[in-house]
């Protein structure tokens, strides 16, 4: 819930929608971008390695690949505190 604090706390001045939802992330993430007429799409990353990391990255990948809306990556270890 840390970084869900600190990821908050970051777009607070901005309009945002955040939702909590389960299943296949990438299926999730386009449709609801996709309803939502999302403006961007913002995913976290952290520096993990390994498997972790490729999925993550493959996530990530997957919804780039998906959508036409952009998607920015935040690196969680550089957010503040």
């Amino acid at each position: 819930m840390e970084h869900l604090d600190r990821a908050l706390s970051v777009v607070s001045d901005l309009d945002h929608r955040l939702e909590v939802r389960g299943g296949n992330p990438v299926e999730e993430i386009v449709s609801l971008a996709d309803r939502a007429n999302a403006d961007y799409i913002f995913l976290g990353k952290s520096n993990r390695s390994g498997s972790a990391q490729l999925m993550v990255g493959n996530v990530a990948q997957h919804v780039l690949e998906r959508t036409e809306v952009p998607v920015i990556l935040v690196d969680q270890n550089s957010m503040p505190s």
